[in-house]
């Protein structure tokens, strides 16, 4: 568990499912039940292709903001993993672990949210996707659910299509 932790401190919160009725202020977007073709036969060894039925579920559209995470927090006086050890992780040159740095610190403890209330949360751990979501009556997605909807109803290879990130990036 504390791998997952840690590969989730440095990443936004992403995408959440609703399950409830106390999701308010969030952009849901609607997805199909369907049969996806999960995994990738070109891909790593645990990403074995199959067919999988995936029953209709509720997105958030973008990220969670800092804005709403400052409201969940404020509300719920609830601390992240990462401001319960002291450190987060940093991106500078390669990534570092940053004593000070959390989510209202995101790149360490000079920093603030200030002009980033609209910007995706970062510096938050599954656990604590896991409290804001239960906070409002939402999930986090499933693997399946995630990588459904991601493809999209095309099944792309990737969340914007079939070109790799590596043909992509030199078009750019």
């Amino acid at each position: 568990m504390s791998l997952a932790i840690k590969f989730f401190a440095v990443l936004p919160l992403l995408f959440i499912a609703y399950v409830g009725s106390a999701a308010e202020d969030f952009d849901l977007v609607a997805i199909p039940t369907g049969t996806a073709v999960l995994g990738d036969p070109e891909g790593d060894d645990n990403e074995i292709e199959r067919s999988v039925h995936i029953p209709a579920f509720r997105l958030m559209r973008r990220e969670v903001t800092n804005r709403q995470f400052t409201r969940f927090v404020d509300d719920s006086g609830y601390r992240t993993t990462v401001e319960n050890t002291g450190k987060g992780n940093v991106w500078w040159l390669r990534w570092r672990l940053i004593d000070g740095a959390d989510w209202r610190h995101p790149a360490g403890p000079k920093s603030n949210l200030e002009g980033l209330l609209d910007h995706p949360t970062v510096q938050v751990s599954a656990l604590d996707g896991e409290a804001f979501c239960q906070f409002y009556g939402m999930r986090l997605p499933s693997e399946d659910e995630w990588e459904y909807a991601a493809r999209g109803p095309q099944g792309y290879r990737y969340a914007w299509g079939n070109t790799s990130p590596e043909t992509r990036s030199r078009r750019m």
